[in-house]
């Protein structure tokens, strides 16, 4: 972690180093503004809250030139099954099925 800058001056204050505020964080300071991040927490979690990148997420982290390192270092997920409270959902490479009834991807 750095230490904050001894003003406290700066054009963005963002509260929260999750995803969310860093990734915030450096599009704003890619555009040169000047952009502080704030959070409580003194080391990283031990762990992930995340399932996965879908594609609006990986366009979104092609803005900084991330999204081809990010899906390399991942695993893609070819199949699954997820369920909430009802008869779930499966999903298939180029095939979603919801509730039975399959449908083409958009």
């Amino acid at each position: 972690m750095t230490e904050p800058v001894d003003d406290g001056a700066c054009s963005v204050l963002i509260v929260g180093a999750g995803p969310t505020g860093l990734f915030l964080a450096a599009l704003l300071a890619r555009r040169g503004v000047d952009v502080q991040v704030l959070e409580r927490r003194t080391a990283p979690s031990a762990h992930s809250r995340a399932i996965g990148l879908h594609p609006p997420a990986l366009h979104a982290l092609a803005q900084l030139g991330l999204d081809h390192e990010a899906a390399a270092l991942g695993e893609r997920i070819r199949t699954g099954r997820a369920r909430s409270f009802g008869p779930g959902l499966t999903v298939e490479t180029g095939l979603l099925t919801v509730f039975g009834a399959a449908a083409r991807e958009a």
